[in-house]
């Protein structure tokens, strides 16, 4: 009767501790991809592309992912693109914001060592939705250290700035200074109708264009994460694993007793 109790206990410890395994191992997978969202609470500058991450969807999708980077715009830099392209549909939306999520982990280093005219693969690209090679991106250096990305065949314009914050080898995050989009989601508006001439009007002479403006601000070196609410998360979630593993042994410790 004794023996039969002992290895009724057994099986009962074999089970508890199959179950406690599942639901840690379910904890360290949550760090990943469906976690971005409650990461980037602690950044509300970068809200509107939280926001937009839960609204179309595309935060469900990183769930399925345990590597990536991510490239920020942030509210001041997203809300008047969003303004200005307002006919965007909901599902380009979201594929705008896949193309900011590359599908590896990157430190600043390994970008600025990337060969020029490498490409890199989006989640837009991963999906199946680009044409070509409209889902991926390529990143250059600029002559005064900066880092550039941008679609690929064109010169990029948007500098990577900084290294908000990172979850080696799982999640990083970098702001950068414009809205990435794919060039066939570019929007071109109509030509405008130009206005009569009168006969004898002189030709009018076109004034030199004049140079645009290019982004000399020095990219800034990564540097490790200060406490925020990111932080606070991996230690929320590592506590709850240690409490875990608590309730493991002394459950075990009473099954044997019994």
């Amino acid at each position: 009767m004794s023996k039969s109790r002992k290895t009724c206990s057994l099986d009962q410890m074999q089970q508890l501790m199959l179950v406690v395994v599942l639901v840690m191992t379910s904890v360290v997978h949550s760090v990943s991809g469906q976690n971005l969202t409650a990461v980037l609470l602690g950044f509300s500058q970068y809200s509107q592309f939280n926001s937009l991450l839960s609204s179309t969807g595309v935060a469900q999708q990183l769930a399925g992912f345990r590597t990536y980077s991510v490239m920020l715009p942030s509210n001041d830099v997203l809300t008047p693109w969003l303004a200005a392209n307002s006919k965007f549909t909901t599902g380009e939306i979201a594929d705008v914001l896949r193309y900011h999520v590359l599908m590896n982990y990157f430190t600043v280093d390994e970008l600025r060592g990337l060969n020029a005219g490498e490409n890199v693969t989006t989640l837009y690209q991963d999906t199946g939705n680009a044409y070509g090679q409209d889902g991926m991106l390529t990143i250059t250096d600029g002559t005064g250290g900066e880092v550039f990305i941008g679609p690929v065949g064109v010169t990029p314009t948007v500098q990577i700035l900084t290294n908000i914050t990172q979850f080696p080898y799982n999640l990083t995050m970098f702001k950068i200074s414009g809205v990435l989009v794919p060039l066939g989601l570019v929007a071109l508006p109509p030509s405008p109708t130009p206005a009569p001439v009168p006969a004898t009007a002189p030709v009018p002479v076109k004034a030199p264009a004049k140079a645009a403006p290019t982004l000399s601000t020095p990219a800034t070196k990564a540097t490790a994460p200060s406490p925020n609410a990111a932080t606070a998360l991996l230690v929320h979630q590592y506590s709850y694993i240690l409490l875990l593993s608590s309730i493991m042994l002394f459950s075990a410790s009473f099954l044997l007793n019994l």
